[in-house]
């Protein structure tokens, strides 16, 4: 599948659409693959934000690139202060900003095998139930290539939890879904 039918963001809440996106990631060289987990992830905390602010300009000039939400991290680390996501998934999404980070402005062509690459995929990690706890990955994975694909289908999940019926605490990210 190429870049241009990858399912678009607001699609994700879907289970057809999740497969989709993880079955397009899967031969992607490294820093594509990284930079679309990473941009995914970015807009699902953009839209998370959105839901949660009062509609109108300032909310689109604070999610805006230059606004003071604008960054990823200042996402991520909005949605824990406001217990839209758990520890485990700040944890993860803070390592995959990192990995992210590396790849994009690095003079080098990396990989999942660079040494710093690795010890961020290192503490990636999955969840083993509803309250985001952290746990053993479903399989062992064989690469950081495959950590950090499993750990982005476990953030996958935490956000757009399969079974909308079950429930959840109010605050969370888990009793909401994407538009």
């Amino acid at each position: 599948m190429g870049h241009n039918n990858l399912p678009a963001l607001e699609s994700l809440s879907s289970e057809e659409s999740l497969k989709a996106l993880i079955e397009s990631t899967k031969n992607e060289p490294d820093l594509v693959l990284v930079l679309l987990v990473g941009n995914y992830l970015d807009g699902i905390l953009e839209a998370t934000l959105s839901k949660r602010l009062s509609p109108g300009n300032t909310a689109k000039r604070l999610l805006s690139h230059i606004g003071p939400l604008g960054t990823f991290q200042a996402r991520i680390d909005l949605c824990y202060c406001l217990s839209l996501i758990s520890k485990e998934a700040k944890k993860n999404l803070d390592a995959i900003g990192l990995i992210r980070n590396r790849f994009a402005h690095s003079h080098r062509l990396l990989t999942f095998d660079d040494v710093e690459i690795a010890a961020h995929c290192e503490r990636l990690s999955w969840y083993k139930n509803e309250k985001g706890e952290a746990g053993d990955f479903p399989l062992k994975p064989e690469s950081h290539r495959q950590r950090f694909g499993l750990a982005f289908v476990s953030l996958l999940i935490h956000f757009f939890p399969e079974d909308e019926q079950s429930p959840k605490s109010e605050g969370s990210l888990d009793s909401r879904r994407y538009p």
